[in-house]
């Protein structure tokens, strides 16, 4: 539609320069923002969203794959990985160890020699350790795999919230007229994944469980139909299962007190109702199953023997591994040796750590100036590791610079900030993703309604779809007590709320408060 407005209503012989820069990926939030046909004018679209990945690149995007992964920006920006900054005291605890080891070796013809001999007893040979590095590969490769299953049964999860959720949308959208009833549905199906999302991560914020169902109930706050379920969440224990629970309830009041259907007539025998009650009841059933799954991954880590076992035999690896390399490697090998390996084991362990609690949050500081925060050895702790990350990103930084790229390059989605704690899942995200869908369905189904409404004319005879549209909005006017609007009224109501998401939406995508896999891989 860009490339067409640029087209027919520019003359001008920049027209192709329009349409080339409206199918820019930098033009991707113009496009958003721009303006939009709706009901025959031209307004801005502030609620409009263009479909992400989780790592916050656009689907449409050609170089989708480089933009991923580029192997040299991948190398330039080790200086800001958020792995890095979780492991560097590890790392400079080794890299100290070795190289203390390394000095006292080179030293070792000058010192007595009685000491000289036990420091020579002391040097392993290298088949000890070639000799585990087949079982450290294998318990290093389980340990991630498990890691990485659960984080991937969270996001399937989360993806059938997602599915369930749109699905209670379409119902009330498509069987429902317009007024306090539909809007209520459509309030629990916001509501609840903010709920589940508080309840996974611990938190309670019932204002902003009030916000999300007022969004769209707050409108028919008169109508005796209507009952909040705030009150209820301010005593509940389990947010999302109270949430379903006062949804279920209200689905057999909300179906047993509306027989108006599609086409204008009344469903008497109520069997039309009972076949929608069940498949609502079904979306319902599934979400209430999400529940139970994310709280077994919540409440179920990996056991804590396995955690450990698995950080006590690389610790014990790597302090053990600079008196095997002492014999044939000089004094500077040795550390940068053990710093090598000493990456891409705690980095991997870490990672594992990371994303075997895909609903959680991460702190983007390392493991020992966070326990000893507020003690001496944390200062020291987190000066060392300061320095240490400094030094390797000032020496990457430099590297780059030397091949004549710009820092913009490394500047990227999954670099290390160091500002707010980070999302394993973004959990946020999806929230507003649903709140924005939920949204847009219902202002498309309002705006469908509005030009299936006809005019007044007389002597006209109606359809008898369009005769049932009528007839469930006057019903639904009458039974809102006249706190019902119009259907125009909705429309702009609705468009507002998906505003607001798609605002949130960008928000997030400027702080880059995502932490995925490919984040935590960097």
């Amino acid at each position: 539609l860009s490339v067409l407005c640029a087209v027919l209503c520019s003359g001008r012989a920049d027209a192709k320069a329009l349409a080339h820069q409206a199918l820019s990926p930098s033009a991707s939030l113009a496009r958003v923002a721009g303006p939009v046909s709706l009901d025959g004018e031209m307004r801005p679209a502030p609620w409009r969203w263009e479909l992400q990945t989780d790592d916050g690149l656009a689907l449409n995007e050609s170089d989708l794959r480089d933009k991923r992964s580029n192997w040299l920006r991948d190398l330039l920006s080790i200086g800001k990985s958020r792995v890095l900054a979780r492991v560097a005291d590890r790392l400079v605890g080794t890299t100290i160890w070795a190289g203390f080891v390394a000095a006292a070796y080179a030293v070792q013809p000058m010192l007595p020699e009685a000491v000289s001999d036990m420091m020579q007893t002391l040097i392993v040979p290298t088949w000890p350790h070639e000799s585990v590095g087949g079982f450290l590969a294998i318990l290093l490769v389980f340990r991630t795999d498990q890691a990485y299953e659960r984080f991937w049964e969270g996001r399937q999860l989360w993806a059938s919230v997602i599915g369930s959720t749109r699905s209670l949308s379409m119902l009330a959208l498509s069987h429902y007229a317009p007024g306090p009833t539909r809007d209520a549905i459509l309030g629990y199906a916001t509501m609840f994944p903010i709920a589940l999302r508080q309840h996974l991560r611990g938190r309670r914020s019932v204002a902003e469980l009030e916000r999300a169902f007022n969004a769209y109930a707050g409108a028919h706050q008169g109508s005796d139909s209507l009952r909040s379920p705030i009150r209820c969440l301010e005593v509940a224990d389990n947010l999302p299962s109270t949430v379903l629970t006062t949804l279920s309830l209200e689905l057999g009041v909300f179906l047993r007190s509306t027989r108006i259907e599609m086409d204008g007539t009344v469903d008497a025998s109520g069997q039309r109702q009972s076949a929608l009650w069940a498949q609502m009841q079904t979306h319902v059933e599934r979400l209430t199953d999400v529940i139970g799954s994310c709280e077994r991954l919540k409440l179920t880590p990996i056991p804590l023997s396995y955690s450990r076992h698995t950080s006590r035999f690389f610790t014990l690896y790597l302090l053990t591994l600079p008196f095997t390399l002492v014999a044939n490697c000089n004094t500077l090998t040795v550390p940068a040796i053990c710093i090598g390996i000493g990456y891409v084991l705690c980095a991997m362990e870490e990672i594992g750590h990371v994303i075997e609690e895909p609903f959680a949050t991460v702190e983007e500081s390392s493991t020992a100036s966070t326990y000893f925060a507020a003690t001496p050895q944390g200062a020291i702790a987190r000066a060392g590791t300061n320095s240490f990350l400094g030094l390797v990103s000032t020496f990457y930084q430099t590297l780059a610079m030397v091949l004549g790229y710009d820092p913009d390059f490394l500047d990227d989605p999954e670099v290390y900030r160091g500002v707010q704690p980070l999302e394993v899942l973004p959990l946020n995200k999806y929230c507003a993703v649903i709140e924005l869908e939920i949204a847009n369905l219902a202002a498309l189904c309002v705006h469908r309604e509005m030009q299936l409404r006809p005019a007044p004319r007389g002597g006209v005879r109606l359809h008898g779809a369009v005769k049932g549209l009528l007839a469930r909005s006057r019903a639904a006017e009458a039974h809102a007590g006249g706190a019902w609007r119009g259907m125009e009224h909705d429309a702009e109501r609705y468009h507002a709320i998906a505003a607001d998401a798609a605002e949130r939406l960008r928000g997030m995508q400027v702080a880059g408060n995502s932490l995925e896999v490919s984040s935590v891989l960097n």
